[in-house]
């Protein structure tokens, strides 16, 4: 797992990194998905995005395509009080 910091602590993002020689399985799935975060003032309706950066493994480099994403309900509450929450979400077809 690699983790991004500020200087202060607080974590930017975190990644979990996957190693493998299997070429079939790098070229058939993603490799990691961006990570991204979103302040939201108290009351204040929370958009989340309807695609993300998914990298895959391309021929030279890797390649991202902006795909899908499906993301779990947010309760009403978690916007109505000061603090920090997690929404997970699953790209489709994957």
């Amino acid at each position: 797992m690699l983790l991004s910091r500020l200087k202060n602590g607080d974590i930017l993002g975190e990644y979990r990194l996957h190693f493998t020689n299997d070429k079939d399985l790098l070229a058939s799935k993603p490799v990691a998905v961006a990570k991204s975060s979103r302040l939201v003032a108290k009351g204040q309706t929370l958009e989340l995005p309807a695609k993300v950066p998914v990298y895959f493994t391309g021929k030279s480099d890797y390649e991202v395509k902006d795909l899908a994403v499906d993301w779990e309900a947010v309760p009403a509450e978690n916007l109505t009080k000061a603090g920090e929450f997690t929404v997970h979400g699953r790209v489709f077809g994957y």
